[in-house]
């Protein structure tokens, strides 16, 4: 029995805590209390047991020896069920836009039991999992967690111990592996102030450990599988006090090593008392893993049974309303010698770090299966092969002929077809509509003449969603608004749409119910029978059993094994899959290295990363013009001058480090440089003149004041008004223009104070003020973005706004901060541009705007948001200020020095682009 501080221990209140150690030993039965066993019967439970024929017709149902069931999964008495009740929803109705996702359901989970929740695509599931997790309010009933009402917020939800698995991954790809485990509920030092960055880190590889996967912690997760991204999701719901923890397909994406590890889990929460919601179209995984289910149907709640109790059909026909007769086997292959034409070849095809010498052939209706555990090179393979990423040698013919290397139109062209594994960023345009999504592929024939025919794009956009009953109350949706299961028939469909020759499927039914799977399986077979040559990626070994004719196996990069339909077997693919007996041996010595591994493998991937990072390349071009134009004139070095560049960058640098946070929250702010112009304005009628009617100091406060409360303006009409931050901005910039014109009243401001001139020029130790003020601020933003839980949350809020809310973060609080600091300093740099001259202008600050912007942009920042460093956004400042004087002194032309210092900037953009392109196909510089 694992120790207390092996695990994280049960308190009295049911929630887990996770302040101990995490052990990465888990047991797999139910631990009993010996308060229920009966007198002189050790581990047997008071509980009514399920009779002895249910148990054995159960134990008949599940074929997985992986996941069979625990023997003791019998479910306390009636009398003492409502102590036992960690959560329940009762009557609970929800709608959208006059749909009605739900009618009425009630749910009850009860402590230490995994309660199955099933129905088809669009039953209204991930509504009901959205309202338990406190991300929906629904419009008519209530849900409790341990007894207390919940309050619509997933903030709220957390505290009271409700943890979510999502189908999709709800993740910021932008961020690292800790900060997505964490973000929301930061562990911080410093009185709150900072990020405890080592505990994230310590933590997150514990858990990481515990799911026995061994990725670096610091790591964007945008680079990563999508099933590696979906268990960094598991840990982040294991990272948390849980009472009621709630998985939403959570093996469709996983390999059957990594869905082992998971459900050993499972069952130790449950030992411990935790109620676990589990959403699943696999029967053998509910049947092996649960103790009831709940089905829903079109928004109405169907049934709830303990699975003792029905068998898979009847929980089918609870789901779809009908029986549904599953496939049988595929046909055996053709006989040797009436081999059909090859259609697809794929000769020594390899790429560094990825895969090697793969080679294999896809016949004319023929089905093949690439099987392999995640991380085998299988989708690497398949997305080479379409031309969505480069390969280093071999080389991919279609009907004999080779294919053009790394072009998707050329693939497409020649009637190649790719279904991705990661639907919702590489196979669906989200928010275009569900007619859209279909028909995309094959616009060129619905535009003859370089106009859409809207009339025949809705007519084949409604066959294709009728041939895959594709679930949509209209066509004209986004297809956001769709459930995961019709999200992914929209992708197989649009490509059908194009009639191809040649069809790769990546995880072709993950997240799809039980009859949709059917449907598919039954439309794979039909184009196969038409002469399709078809390649199938599954995680899921049946799905390869059923379909495929041959099956080809990938281990660690490389085709290990051909299996033809007749020797299949789970057993005899995995065998082939899991690293091999010789390599067995050695995983002792090699999970005692993993540490050692991990680190070495994180020191590599850092300096790789400082190789490409936009900042170390911007150093190397800073220092480049210092060494070239110091030759050829040494005054250029002289402190003087660098002192005097670094002056003039000074104002600039503060609000160009102010808006890349707002560039980063996935926002623009072009007001910058009207705020500051009325700034300046306001700070000359304070303090300006021979008797000025405020003191400096007051003057500048309320100059920068007068900034705050634009950026606040701005936060509210972008966050609340939900005006786009482009139209916001842009107006505000408009407004701001005419009231400085309006005060100033067409004349410039004269009579400046000493004390602004000594601020503005004067300096501290040989250094100019104002290189001191940008010093600091950069200093702290740079803290701020960084170290600080506002600072990743706007990273979080950029790189994934729609995941965001669902890991507690507040979009709208976030961007609003960004907006009112990006006012706040462009106030405080007002304050030292306006006293560089002895006197305002009432353009001051135009054109500010446009620099800031190039500022951030060339520094790294994405205009996306998401990615970006103050420190990139501070070098692109000195970058941009230092190549005109540059250009001065080595006497280029003036007609010239535009066009130059344009040149300049467009190729430091277009190397990082190319390095950043390299980085993610896992180049090598």
């Amino acid at each position: 029995m694992a120790k207390a501080t092996d695990y994280p221990p049960l308190r009295d209140d049911g929630l887990l805590s996770h302040n101990g150690a995490i052990s990465t030993s888990l047991p797999t039965g139910r631990v009993q209390d010996a308060a229920t066993r009966e007198p002189g019967r050790p581990g047997t439970s008071t509980a009514q047991s399920r009779p002895a024929a249910a148990r054995r017709r159960r134990s008949a149902m599940v074929q997985q020896p992986s996941i069979s069931a625990s023997p003791d999964r019998e479910l306390a008495k009636d009398a003492g069920v409502a102590a036992d009740v960690i959560a329940r929803a009762e009557n609970v109705s929800k709608s959208f836009g006059g749909v009605q996702a739900l009618a009425e359901v009630s749910l009850e989970l009860r402590r230490g039991e995994v309660h199955a929740l099933c129905g088809e695509n669009g039953a209204g599931k991930s509504t009901l999992i959205k309202i338990l997790s406190g991300y929906y309010a629904p419009d008519a009933g209530r849900v409790e967690i341990a007894g207390q009402p919940l309050q619509p917020s997933v903030h709220a939800a957390s505290e009271l111990g409700v943890n979510v698995i999502h189908q999709e991954s709800v993740a910021c790809p932008d961020l690292d592996a800790a900060d997505n485990v964490f973000i929301g509920r930061e562990p911080r030092r410093l009185a709150g102030l900072l990020l405890d960055r080592r505990h994230m880190e310590r933590h997150t590889r514990e858990l990481l450990d515990r799911l026995g996967e061994a990725l670096p912690v610091d790591r964007p997760l945008g680079e990563l599988p999508l099933a590696q991204r979906q268990m960094i999701g598991m840990a982040r719901a294991l990272s948390q006090q849980c009472r009621l923890l709630i998985m939403d397909e959570p093996t469709a994406s996983l390999s059957t090593r990594e869905a082992e590890t998971l459900f050993r889990i499972i069952r130790q929460l449950r030992s411990e008392g935790v109620a676990i919601l589990y959403v699943s179209h696999r029967m053998e995984e509910i049947f092996a893993l649960a103790d009831r289910a709940t089905v829903l149907r079109d928004g109405h709640h169907v049934a709830t049974a303990s699975l003792g109790e029905v068998t898979p059909s009847k929980l089918i026909q609870f789901m779809v309303g009908r029986d549904v007769e599953p496939l049988g086997r595929a046909p055996l292959g053709s006989p040797a010698e009436s081999l059909p034409a090859t259609r697809l070849e794929v000769r020594g095809l390899s790429r560094q770090g990825s895969y090697a010498d793969v080679s294999f052939q896809v016949r004319e209706g023929e089905i093949v299966g690439l099987a392999g555990l995640v991380g085998a090179g299988r989708s690497e393979v398949a997305g080479a092969v379409f031309g969505a990423s480069a390969y280093d040698a071999g080389e991919v013919l279609i009907d004999g002929e080779p294919l053009e290397k790394a072009s998707i139109e050329a693939s497409i062209a020649r009637g190649l077809a790719f279904v991705p594994e990661d639907r919702q960023h590489e196979g669906l345009v989200l928010p275009m509509s569900v007619a859209e999504n279909l028909t995309l592929a094959v616009l060129r024939s619905l535009a003859p003449r370089g106009f859409i025919r809207r009339r025949a794009e809705s007519q084949a956009a409604a066959s294709l969603a009728a041939q895959l009953d594709v679930r949509a109350a209209r066509l004209s949706l986004p297809a956001e608004s769709l459930s995961g299961g019709n999200q992914q028939k929209l992708v197989l469909g649009k490509w059908l749409a194009t009639e191809p020759r040649v069809l790769i499927l990546d995880e072709p039914t993950r997240g799809v119910d039980v009859a949709a799977k059917a449907d598919i399986h039954r439309r794979i077979r039909q184009l196969a029978s038409r002469g399709m040559a078809t390649l199938v990626i599954s995680s899921e070994l049946p799905e390869i059993l059923q379909l495929c004719d041959r099956i080809l196996v990938m281990r660690e990069g490389r085709l290990v094994g051909q299996l033809e339909p007749e020797a299949a077997t789970e057993h005899s693919i995995l065998e082939l899959a899991l690293p091999a007996s010789g390599q067995a041996q050695g995983d002792a010595a090699a999970a005692a290295g993993a540490s050692l591994t991990r680190t070495a493998t994180t020191t590599r991937s850092k300096f790789r990363d400082l190789l490409v990072r936009r900042e170390a390349w911007l150093l190397i071009l800073l220092a480049s013009i210092f060494a070239i134009v110091g030759a050829m004139k040494p005054s250029f070095l002289s402190v003087e001058n660098t002192l005097d560049i670094g002056a003039e960058a000074a104002p600039t640098a503060i609000v160009a480090c102010a808006v890349a946070l707002v560039v980063i929250t996935g926002e623009i702010d072009i007001s910058v440089g009207s705020i500051a112009g009325l700034s300046a304005a306001i700070l000359g009628l304070c303090c300006y003149g021979p008797d000025p009617p405020m003191p400096v100091a007051a003057g500048a406060a309320c100059a920068i004041a007068a900034a705050l409360g634009v950026g606040v303006v701005n936060g509210l009409l972008v966050n609340v008004g939900r005006v786009p931050s482009i139209i916001a901005t842009l107006g505000m910039l408009t407004v701001l223009r005419g009231v400085t014109k309006l005060i100033m009243k067409g004349r410039s401001i004269d009579g400046r104070p000493d004390a602004l001139r000594e601020l503005a020029t004067g300096s501290r130790h040989g250094v100019p003020n104002s290189i001191w003020i940008a010093a600091a601020v950069a200093l702290a933003l740079a803290v701020l973005a960084r170290r600080t839980p506002l600072g990743r949350r706007m990273y979080a809020v950029g790189s994934n706004a729609k995941a965001a809310p669902l890991l507690g973060v507040s979009v709208g609080y976030t961007r609003f901060a960004a907006f009112a600091l990006s006012g706040l300093l462009a106030g405080v740099a007002a304050v030292l541009l306006a006293p560089k001259n002895s006197i305002i202008q009432q353009n001051l600050g135009e054109g500010l705007e446009l620099l800031v912007i190039t500022c951030v942009v060339v520094g790294g920042t994405s205009i996306s948001g998401g990615r970006g460093t103050i420190a990139g956004t501070l070098l692109a400042v000195i970058f941009l200020s230092l190549i005109p004087t540059a250009l001065t002194y080595i006497g280029a032309p003036a007609e010239w020095r535009l066009a130059i210092q344009g040149g300049l900037i467009l190729a430091a953009v277009l190397a990082d682009h190319y390095l950043q392109g390299r980085r993610r196909q896992g180049g090598v510089l």
